[in-house]
Order: structure tokens, then sequence, then C-alpha cells
């Protein structure tokens, strides 16, 4: 009887501690990605009818999966009523919004520099969120966001927003 407890006892700790290991290998990644915005700069100040100089790195302790870039307008903000009421008066013009997502899996970093993102010269001025969304290979993930405002397009094509500065191409 002896015997036969001592031969339980040991296949009971064996299943427990395979039980352990394989609990602790499931756990995997759950670090989320870091991402370094580099443009827009928080504040910035983006011209309708232009381009938004977007610049980031992103980077994972394991994989990347995918960004997304998310813009909307500052609803919080008191200014953008009054421009929306103007606006909608003269028939004009709707907050600007822009989502999009783009892949990146196989990399562990990379740099993401584009001026795709082009603002509509009708939009309504004023205060608006910059979002960017980062997820890695394990589903974690991360975000970043800043405040921007957008001004009207003043009809000249020399303008520079302010992250566009000592920039190069």
């Amino acid at each position: 009887m002896k015997t036969m407890n001592n031969i339980l006892f040991a296949v009971i700790t064996i299943i427990v501690s395979t039980f352990t290991c394989v609990s602790c290998e499931e756990s995997g990644d759950t670090t989320p990605p870091v991402i370094e915005l580099i443009a827009p700069a928080e504040g910035a100040e983006l011209m309708a009818g232009k381009e938004i100089h977007f610049d980031m790195n992103i980077s994972d302790n394991e994989m990347l999966k995918s960004y997304k870039v998310e813009i909307h307008n500052d609803i919080e903000n008191p200014h953008d009523h009054e421009a929306k009421l103007l606006s909608l008066k003269a028939g004009e013009a709707d907050y600007f919004s822009y989502l999009n997502s783009w892949d990146v899996s196989d990399k562990k970093n990379t740099n993401v520099h584009t001026h795709e993102i082009t603002i509509p010269e009708d939009v309504i001025p004023g205060a608006y969120h910059f979002m960017v969304y980062c997820t890695d290979a394990a589903g974690n993930e991360s975000h970043i966001a800043r405040n921007i405002t957008i001004i009207p397009h003043d009809g000249s094509e020399e303008h520079e927003d302010d992250d566009h500065e000592g920039h190069e191409h």
C-alpha cells in the first residue's frame, strides 16, 4: 500500500509539474508595441488642403502586426461647435475624419514616413485628435494621441506645417 501511495504521489507531482510548465509557456508575449510618434508634433497646426507629414518608429519585443491612424474632431472644444454652426449656415464644410490601417507583419521594428494623408480643403477648422494604434502579433495594443489644429487653407502653395521645418525627403 505504501508503494502504491508513493507511485500515486509521483504521478500527481509529474502531472501538476507538466501543467505548471505548459501554462507558463502559454502566457507568451504580454508586452505591447512601442510607438515613437515624431510627426505631427503635439499642438501642430496643419493646413486644410495639404498633406500631413506623418513620421513614426514602431517596435515590439517579438513581432509587429499592424498600425492604424485615426483622426477626428475634438468635440469637447467649444470653438469647434461655433465653427460647425457657422459652417452649417454657409452649407460649406464638415468635420474631417480619417481611419486607415496598414499591415507590418513579420517586422520587429519599422519607420513609417509618409505624406499620403491629405486634409480636404473644405473641412471645418479647429481642434482635432491624431491617434495612432499599434498591435503586435500576440494581440497586444498600444496607442498615442496628439492634439492638432486644422487651420483654413490660405490659397498659397508655400505653407509648410510646423513639423516640416528642416525636414528632407
